[in-house]
């Protein structure tokens, strides 16, 4: 429902489920480093056009990462459709993710790197708009068949970095 917390609707999501977020700008309540923290498989989708800005103390956007450290990777996400904005680290950060589709997302002006899936493997970042990070506007570390296809990544001073990573595609980006 608009206007209420994306994250309560992440919490309140089964294993598996699609939380459908209508239009509006989102901030979320002060809880943690990140606006959203996802750990357990699901989609994410945008109705409309949606926006996650800060709030005190959050220096993350979008989190997918497992509940606890050592916990088996997350098998399953699509997060589609967001703009991720203003955030002091990262826009939409995976880490230990199996299985991904980060789709249609805009990420700007956060500061760290605007998209960056970690140590994850089996995915795609497609279709995506990233500028204004600091650092990369997409970072794909430590991960492993990943498809990079058809996104515009810029005023970034590293617009796509790939590293320590095998089984990489990239193509049709503008970078």
């Amino acid at each position: 429902e608009a206007g209420q917390s994306i994250q309560a609707a992440v919490d309140a999501a089964a294993p598996g489920d699609t939380v459908k977020v209508m239009s509006g700008d989102y901030t979320e309540p002060p809880s943690g480093s990140a606006a959203v923290r996802i750990t357990k498989p699901l989609k994410l989708a945008a109705n409309g056009k949606v926006r996650i800005l800060p709030n005190t103390g959050q220096k993350d956007g979008i989190v997918v990462e497992p509940a606890h450290s050592g916990d088996p990777d997350i098998d399953g996400i699509e997060i589609k459709g967001f703009t991720v904005e203003g955030f002091s680290n990262n826009g939409i950060w995976l880490v230990h993710v199996n299985h991904f589709n980060i789709e249609k997302n805009e990420s700007i002006n956060n500061l760290e790197n605007g998209i960056w899936p970690t140590l994850s493997a089996n995915g795609q970042v497609k279709k995506n708009v990233s500028y204004g990070s600091q650092d990369s506007a997409l970072w794909i570390e430590a991960s492993e068949n990943v498809r990079v296809l058809n996104n515009d990544f810029h005023h970034s001073p590293t617009g796509l970095e790939i590293t320590i990573s095998k089984d990489i595609t990239v193509e049709e980006n503008d970078v």
